[in-house]
């Protein structure tokens, strides 16, 4: 046992250690000289006294920092910046209050205006514990944000005061839903899509594997009178991919293929920019959004180069990881598609990638869970059916949009196109 504690000990080690900085080989969990404690990623730099980490590209900068509670949360944030750049006076866009979670007393999210041509992102988060102000402030390039939020989140879910305690769910009671709770639920409802101006909504509450609470309210389109019901299929976006996951599983069960199937032998026409890092594309890979592989969702959002399942694999051909794997968590709905067309390219049954793709689905998910109006896409029967896509203008009002705009996601469509009902969802 002490030899297993001290191998432990010694690969945590830094990869190399300053008089105030050090770099961190893999997620270190540390205690500061207030006591505070934190979790250091690996692959990133940690200042002990400017409390300042470094990612490891160094396009990101996050510092720690304690500030009595005293005053206006935005002139605490100020206060906290110009700690660190006198200079600082990026104007405030936007202060929410997000509702604190655990033992925090107060949270608050501040971001700032910063030059597009920058393309870069600045923002403050203060939580608040005893008096006590804990702020981390981000300054970096939206990019190396976007690869490493995970690790941000990491960072941001570790940093506690000494004497800070988790919420503990596990010792609270379970209730059970009344005919009261239905009646506050009716009015939660009534209310939250007044606020939010949700035209319709369909909402299920499930309890001990028994539906305890079931309603539709409001219209599928603002301007129309045709109602939302049990039966209007909404489109589930990125509810979708745990269905995905789950025909995959089922391959996996009927020996089809495995977990470490590489993609490109389930799919040939799959292929990176690097020979060899393709070999290393395993099924696994397509739903763990561990590999390091970049977003880019714009080219299909906007249809100019991705306008088909076949477009989807087309464009990895161009494309490498940003990282390495297991580095970091980045979410590639890319990546995602390209497991689900594998997993249908191995079902094999259909004319074409797509087609492929519904009849797994159908077969191996919507059927044996009796999800009969469940659809990849829907049907031209559905029409009626289908609840609208609807967005805010430049006025700032809700106005439906043509269904045709969630045309954009069937090039993705094992990542987030599912059009399902409450009752086959629930």
């Amino acid at each position: 046992m002490l030899k297993k504690t001290v191998i432990i000990l010694f690969l945590s080690f830094p990869l190399w250690v300053s008089a105030a900085q050090t770099t961190y080989e893999k997620d270190t969990p540390i205690t500061l000289s207030d006591n505070s404690h934190v979790t250091i990623p690996a692959g990133w730099s940690f200042d002990t006294t400017t409390q300042k980490l470094i990612s490891p590209e160094g396009d990101l900068r996050v510092y720690l920092v304690q500030k009595p509670f005293a005053g206006k949360p935005e002139q605490i944030a100020l206060s906290a910046w110009q700690g660190i750049n006198k200079n600082f006076n990026f104007k405030l866009s936007q202060n929410d209050s997000p509702v604190p979670e655990d033992d925090w007393d107060y949270d608050y999210q501040l971001d700032y205006e910063i030059p597009v041509k920058e393309n870069r992102m600045v923002f403050s988060r203060l939580r608040v514990f005893k008096g006590t102000a804990y702020l981390i402030l981000l300054d970096g390039s939206k990019a190396g944000f976007d690869k490493r939020i995970g690790q941000f989140i990491l960072v941001f879910d570790t940093w506690r005061p000494d004497g800070f305690k988790k919420e503990d769910i596990s010792q609270h009671k379970v209730k059970t839903f009344s005919s009261d709770d239905a009646l506050e639920m009716d009015r939660f409802l009534a209310r939250s899509t007044a606020a939010l101006d949700v035209p319709g909504a369909a909402v299920a509450i499930v309890q001990d594997g028994k539906i305890v609470y079931r309603k539709a309210v409001g219209v599928k389109a603002i301007g129309k009178k045709d109602p939302v019901t049990l039966d209007t299929l909404f489109m589930i976006g990125s509810m979708t991919k745990p269905l995905t996951t789950l025909m995959l599983s089922k391959l996996v069960e009927q020996g089809k293929l495995s977990w470490d199937t590489p993609i490109n032998q389930a799919l040939p026409a799959f292929a990176l920019a690097d020979k060899d890092i393709t070999q290393k594309f395993l099924i696994k890979h397509a739903a763990c959004a561990c590999t390091g592989m970049p977003r880019r969702d714009f080219e299909f959002v906007f249809g100019s180069k991705i306008a088909s399942v076949d477009d989807t694999v087309q464009q990895f051909h161009s494309l490498l990881p940003t990282t390495g794997f297991g580095e970091t968590f980045q979410y590639s709905n890319g990546l995602v598609a390209i497991g689900g067309l594998a997993g249908a390219n191995v079902y094999g049954k259909g004319t074409d990638l797509f087609n492929k793709y519904e009849n797994a689905m159908s077969d191996l998910v919507f059927t044996p869970l009796g999800m009969s109006s469940t659809r990849v896409k829907p049907y031209a029967t559905d029409a009626s059916r289908l609840a609208s896509p609807h967005a805010r203008g430049f006025d700032g009002k809700m106005a439906p949009f043509p269904q045709t705009i969630d045309d954009m996601v069937y090039p993705v469509a094992p990542a987030g196109s599912i059009w399902s009902t409450i009752d086959d969802i629930r």
